[in-house]
């Protein structure tokens, strides 16, 4: 709580320090041309921005063109100190997660790939980053606290003094001057004068009921001009509210007392007032009273005493000089320089008082995720008799994937669970047949005997039925991390090949599959892949040339890399660039090569029902070591042009954009700063620009649709801001073509769909060399 309310005064105090120093350089340009009253109305914006937590966007804020935090920093001591500890203590542990586990874990994490540098290293900065995040979120705010209740309990010391003193403070019954010059500021109300022995210099007191106090000694002295300026003076105050400005600005010095800059600020505030008040009070005066009040304030200076309005000290001679300087060189005001001092106030409100505008990429992919009627998926309660069924009076079949223990001990009793079902004869057919082919005996013993309910396995049901209302129920499990599995069938244990729970654990990803395989049967059945249903057909538009240009959506790179495999069996888009074409995309029977395998699809790319390419892939596009996409021979990307595809993509760069070149010329720190500003503006092409090659193909594939080629769009972002702080390089993990930095930033998320928490944080990020540039290529998160 205490760390929430202090980081949210530290983003305020940021923001004001920027104000602050950009009134500094205004005042010194225009001190001397423009009226006090000019600064003076600046300083407001200062003070607004340090007591009013809140803002508004704007195209003409000043901070569009300066990096700093737009919201507060909150992150809660408890929680993240108990992250830190938990993550050294794991630095040895190996987590093995289910297919499942693994999706969900992706879903919530950045899309770049994550590694980690050395233990050693590691160790010695999660110690650092633990003391360091330690003192931040809990010493820091205690000490700032401290001040604060200091500041405030001595400047209310200093009042309850103060009025102490002027409770004997007696009645003024001269009210001929205040009536004269109440009227000519305008001001309404009636205005008391006080004269107290108890005070040096004169005083407004009572921020609510304003009253002059004035000293005995003046006012003994008979010098009614004196009297005159001195009422005046303080008549200006009351005018325009200094006596209630001044207790602000103390408060939000004692909120803000750990910055030098405020303090700066309260003190030439604080002479701006003075002077822009003696300079109304010589405008008032028809004849020159310069010399006069020149004198008087010369007088007061030796008797200059604390300011009742706080109890801060005020500013004594220097102060004096500054205001006795700039009576005896005023000049009354033109009319051209005041409309012009407004102006240029009133521009400066706009771009001062609002926030950085949200921004918007041009080229930001705009969602196009459609909705899908799920037709193969029924929630019905199977009331048919439990029989034995004959396979070939199977008429339809209701697959049950992933059943937990709960809804196995329920299905009883009637739970309603999600199934798929399948009535095309050909895909009954092709269940039926892989239970058939399943064998009596499992690749080993060991496998034999062991229960996969009881080692974290999955369980399903595939369940039969005929058409005399009778139905057959045939557990299965399998476990998706060694590869296997086995059936119950009649209360015998027997062993499918694999890819039986490959297909019916598939079934339910895809709404809308056909038996209808006409159109590639023969194709893949060349090479030895059996088509088992079409899982969609996507209509395309090839590019015009295939060659990529920095920071565009990167489906240029998808054809060229796809292209690449199909050439490996003769095949070639490059002809028909421009055209369009239909991507049809099949479920085949056989387990993909890798071993990364959640299925195996094989993708055809027609033009005009003629094959022009073709490749199957595990149901995810990417090209991580050496490519998951694949020719339907075999053969890796790497396999047929002796690189990775992230290694070779440089010669179909457009290295003439002007983005490329831009990105070219920087250093890895400033890719690192350029790439988390793109985050924070939410700017795909700069984002684009400054990753390497692996991380936009890996962005293209991460939590892809299954019956998608790749991303159309990439997923929305989740956070709101992002301010770097920090860019630090690690030396011993840095060579020449690959660089570690230690990256901390201050982090604003929109919603909880990410893991990602408000406040501080950091990455450690690798930058590669890419050709003529360095592109942000891993982060590890290893504190």
């Amino acid at each position: 709580m205490l760390f929430s309310i202090f980081s949210k005064v530290l983003s305020m105090s940021i923001t004001a320090s920027i104000v602050a120093v950009i009134i500094f350089i205004i005042r010194l340009i225009f001190n001397k041309r423009v009226p006090k009253i000019f600064s003076y109305v600046l300083w407001s914006l200062v003070l607004i921005r340090l007591l009013v937590p809140i803002s508004f966007s704007s195209v003409f804020s000043v901070f569009n063109a300066i990096d700093i935090p737009k919201d507060n920093i909150q992150f809660t001591y408890e929680e993240n100190i108990k992250e830190t500890k938990e993550n050294l203590s794991k630095e040895n542990n190996t987590d093995h997660s289910t297919l499942s586990n693994v999706d969900n874990e992706i879903k919530n994490t950045k899309n770049i790939k994550s590694v980690k540098p050395t233990k050693n290293h590691i160790s010695k900065i999660n110690n650092k980053k633990f003391i360091c995040k330690q003192f931040i979120m809990r010493e820091f705010p205690i000490l700032w606290i401290i001040g604060v209740i200091l500041l405030f309990l001595s400047s209310i010391i200093m009042y309850i003094r103060t009025s102490n003193k002027l409770k004997e403070a007696v009645l003024y019954k001269d009210d001929g001057i205040i009536n004269k010059y109440s009227k000519k500021l305008l001001l309404n109300g009636k205005i008391k004068i006080f004269v107290s022995d108890r005070i040096n210099t004169p005083a407004v007191y009572n921020p609510l009921i304003p009253r002059i106090v004035l000293p005995l000694s003046l006012v003994g002295s008979e010098d009614k001009l004196a009297i005159k300026y001195i009422i005046t003076h303080e008549l200006v105050h009351i005018k325009r509210f200094d006596n209630i400005i001044k207790i602000l600005a103390v408060f939000a010095l004692c909120m803000h007392w750990f910055n030098p800059l405020i303090w700066i600020s309260f003190i030439l505030c604080q002479k701006d007032m003075e002077m822009s008040c003696d300079e109304k009070v010589m405008e008032i005066f028809d004849e020159d009273i310069r010399r006069d009040y020149a004198t008087l304030l010369i007088n007061l200076s030796v008797k200059q005493n604390m300011l009742i309005n706080g109890g801060i000290l005020a500013f004594g001679e220097s102060n004096i000089k500054s205001r006795v300087k700039s009576i005896m060189k005023y000049r009354k005001s033109t009319k051209r320089v005041i409309v012009i001092a407004g102006i240029v106030i009133l521009a400066l409100v706009g771009s001062l008082m609002s926030n950085a505008e949200i921004k918007m990429s041009e080229n930001k992919r705009v969602a196009k995720k459609t909705t899908i009627s799920k037709n193969n998926i029924e929630k019905k309660i199977d009331k048919e008799t439990e029989s034995n069924i004959k396979f070939e009076d199977v008429c339809k079949i209701k697959v049950y994937d992933r059943i937990s223990k709960y809804n196995e001990d329920h299905m009883k009793d009637g739970l309603l669970m999600d199934a798929v079902v399948v009535k095309d004869k050909q895909l009954i057919s092709q269940i039926i047949s892989m239970i058939k082919e399943s064998s009596i005996k499992a690749e080993n013993k060991e496998r034999e005997i062991k229960d996969l309910r009881e080692d974290g396995g999955t369980l399903g049901r595939v369940v039969l039925f005929n058409k005399k209302g009778e139905k057959e129920t045939v557990p299965f499990f399998y476990d998706d991390i060694s590869k296997w599995g086995y059936i119950k069938y009649r209360n015998n244990r027997i062993y499918p090949k694999y890819n039986f729970f490959n297909y019916v654990s598939s079934l339910k990803l895809f709404p809308n599959i056909t038996s209808n395989v006409d159109g590639g049967r023969e194709f893949f059945r060349k090479y030895n892949y059996t088509t088992c249903f079409k899982i969609n057909s996507i209509e395309k538009t090839l590019p015009k040339e295939l060659k990529y240009k920095t920071g565009e959506f990167p489906e240029t790179l998808y054809w060229i890399y796809v292209n690449q495999l199909s050439k490996a069996i003769s095949l070639n888009i490059e002809p028909y660039l421009g055209e369009k074409v239909t991507c049809e995309i099949y479920y085949l029977k056989e387990i993909f090569p890798k071993k990364d395998a959640y299925m195996n699809r094989g993708i055809l790319i027609k033009y005009k029902e003629k094959i022009i390419g073709a490749y199957i892939d595990n149901g995810r596009f990417q090209s991580n070591k050496g490519g998951s996409c694949i020719s339907v021979n075999g053969k890796s990307y790497k396999d047929l042009m002796g690189k990775k595809f992230s290694e070779d993509i440089i010669k179909y760069i457009d290295t003439e954009n002007e983005l490329y070149k831009k990105i070219s010329s920087m250093s890895p720190k400033k890719v690192i700063k350029t790439y988390y500003k793109a985050i924070d503006y939410d700017d795909e092409r700069v984002k684009l620009a400054c990753m390497s090659w692996e991380n936009i193909m890996n962005d293209m594939s991460i939590n892809m649709e299954r019956d998608a080629l790749f991303n159309e769009e990439f997923e929305e972002s989740h956070i709101k801001s992002l301010k770097v702080i920090m860019v630090r390089g690690i030396k011993n993990q840095s060579t020449d073509k690959s660089k570690w930095y230690d990256v901390n930033f201050f982090i604003k998320v929109k919603d909880n769909k990410t893991s990602l928490e408000d406040g501080l944080d950091g990455k450690f990020i690798e930058v590669i060399k890419e050709g003529d540039s360095w592109k942000v290529n891993s982060e590890a998160t290893g504190f």
